[in-house]
């Protein structure tokens, strides 16, 4: 828009310009030619011919300068918000870099003494030392459980940042995706059972392996799996399904029989830090990070994730690999 109106201007500072050197042609010489005569047939006076060459001239001459000063002006409050601009991007991006060193730093402080809380839980819960009773097993338990789900918490923090500052990298190889599967299932198993939710594993044949950075698929199928868990009251079922499309292409997809989202809810759910409220998630409430890390390390490997949803019967993520990810034997 800018460059639009300083060519106009520019414009508008060279027509006056010609028109004031075609004013002093036809005036200044002897024989005029048409425009002369033309002029001279509306003004029979010599003094009021050069009032009249005077006065175009000074016209002329005025409308010469002043969109020269407006051009002159414009150029220089671009050149002023462009400096700002430029300010405006380096301050925020020490801003940026700053807060990354800050995380990086309190998520070391903060890991250190969570692995210990953790691993000497753990040992108590498993009454290695000796029996605990009843009880002080039960507390031991629910510390190592808060534990894990603090340091879940931090991580998925410090990967939504890298991912934000587009430092998160991939360590892509051949994936066999059912042991990625058979994993995540596993990991998640006692939480559904205690939610009194069935989770069902769907395989569609003999797969062939996946070219993807594993840690990362595992992390996008436990994020999805732990929030259809969560939206799923007792009873339901959780089902995780792996299949070829028909170009060859990866795709898996987490179906809940939960509460089920509207659009405005699946535009919060996608949202950093955006939360769902329900009945069902006051107890497990995490920062929001799940899908929307999940959906940046999908699109990082080149693929999608969509929500098809519908409230009070559930939930289908679907995430869809690029075929030429797929590894053909």
């Amino acid at each position: 828009m800018k460059r639009q109106t300083r060519t106009i201007l520019e414009m508008a500072a060279i027509i006056p310009a010609v028109f004031a050197f075609a004013v002093i042609w036809e005036f200044f010489l002897e024989d005029g030619g048409a425009s002369l005569a033309l002029f001279s047939d509306h003004v029979e006076n010599a003094d009021l011919k050069w009032e009249f060459v005077f006065t175009s001239t000074f016209f002329a001459a005025i409308a010469l300068i002043v969109p020269a000063l407006l051009v002159l002006k414009s150029g220089k409050h671009r050149s002023v918000m462009e400096n700002r601009l430029h300010e405006a991007l380096a301050n925020s991006e020490k801003a940026s870099r700053a807060k990354s060193d800050f995380l990086s730093g309190m998520s070391h402080e903060l890991r250190t003494p969570l692995n210990a809380i953790i691993g000497f839980s753990s040992i108590l819960e498993s009454e290695t030392l000796g029996p605990l009773g009843e009880k002080p097993k039960e507390y031991a338990g629910d510390i190592r459980r808060s534990g894990e789900h603090l340091l879940e918490l931090i991580n998925d923090i410090l990967d939504a940042t890298a991912v934000e500052a587009g430092a998160i990298g991939l360590d892509e190889g051949q994936v066999n995706v059912g042991d990625v599967i058979d994993e995540g299932i596993s990991m998640l198993r006692i939480r559904a059972a205690e939610g009194k939710v069935h989770l069902i594993r769907q395989v569609e044949g003999a797969l062939p392996l996946l070219f993807a950075d594993k840690r990362r698929l595992k992390q996008v199928l436990i994020n999805l799996l732990t929030n259809a868990i969560k939206f799923t009251p007792a009873g339901g079922k959780v089902s995780l399904m792996a299949s070829l499309d028909g170009q060859g292409a990866y795709v898996f997809k987490v179906t809940d029989t939960g509460i089920g989202l509207d659009e405005e809810e699946k535009a919060v759910a996608l949202t950093k830090f955006g939360q769902v409220k329900g009945d069902l998630v006051t107890a497990h409430e995490g920062t929001g990070l799940g899908l929307p890390l999940s959906q940046a390390l999908i699109e990082q490997h080149g693929g999608t994730l969509t929500i098809d949803s519908e409230k009070t019967v559930g939930t289908t993520v679907t995430v869809r690999f690029p075929a030429e990810r797929t590894v053909i034997s």
